[in-house]
């Protein structure tokens, strides 16, 4: 893969605020989809001296200590795009519910007054739900108590010493447990554990989220609703804005938990 390449691929994310080189941010992007090392090192054509190299430069950069509070960061910081991170099951249901929320977008009135915003938000939450049951349905992932307690933990932060004080388990049993949750999620780090475990409902987004889900689809709800006075735009352009407010909805609501992971 030429630097070339990767400047056009990453530049829509090259800020003034950051230093961070091309290859740096799509270092950035590959941990975060949780790529292994000789993943990255294939991707990147490099070593792994030289990908270690990269890995201190960026969390130095970026004042971290660890992976998982790097990829928070860079989120924060919009360096890494979360459209880029969006499930395939989610941009199908968003695609489904844009031509469901643009038929009835056609048959609302304005003397429908906030009614409009009402039966839009509806529309707004269902799609939300929707994608929360297809992930649930398709993940077939089984956690026992120890195992959803310990990466509940892990999620809030805190340390292996507390962990073990409070599941009460052996060194041996830390070790089988973390290769339990890994092997069953299919991951090999925390970070996309952790993202999965709210997708598959084995941790509850409602615990977590500091926003209300209803304000926030009325919100996405009034601006769907805007559409209507671009008399300009085609069924395919309307069809496209309600499919990117149905997506920004639901990575509020997704990152709002998930940028809350602390590294321990």
């Amino acid at each position: 893969m030429t630097d070339l390449y990767l400047e056009n691929f990453c530049k829509k994310n090259v800020k003034q605020r950051t230093e961070l080189t091309s290859k740096e941010i799509y270092y950035l992007r590959l941990i975060s989809h949780g790529c292994q090392t000789s993943e990255i090192c294939d991707f990147l054509n490099v070593k792994k001296k030289t990908l270690y190299v990269y890995t201190k430069r960026v969390k130095d950069k970026l004042k971290c200590k660890t992976n998982v509070d790097t990829i928070i960061k860079a989120f924060k910081l919009n360096i890494l795009d979360k459209y880029d991170f969006v499930e395939e099951s989610i941009k199908d249901q968003a695609s489904i519910y844009a031509d469901t929320v643009s038929n009835r977008i056609n048959e609302l009135t304005e003397d429908m007054g906030n009614n409009s915003i009402n039966t839009l938000g509806m529309a707004v939450v269902e799609f939300y739900e929707t994608c929360e049951m297809e992930l649930q349905a398709k993940s077939k992932v089984f956690f026992n108590l120890k195992e959803k307690s310990y990466l509940e933990l892990k999620f809030k932060g805190l340390p292996s010493s507390f962990i073990i004080e409070e599941l009460k388990l052996s060194i041996d049993e830390v070790s089988a447990l973390k290769k339990s949750i890994f092997q069953k999620l299919k991951t090999h780090e925390w970070f996309n554990s952790i993202k999965k475990g709210f997708n598959y409902g084995i941790l509850n987004r409602q615990d977590y989220l500091s926003l209300d889900m209803y304000t926030e689809a009325l919100d996405c709800a009034s601006k769907i609703m805007a559409i209507k006075s671009f008399t300009n735009l085609t069924d395919k352009e309307k069809h496209l804005v309600v499919y990117h407010q149905l997506i920004d909805f639901y990575n509020v609501l997704e990152y709002n938990c998930l940028l809350k992971m602390k590294a321990s």
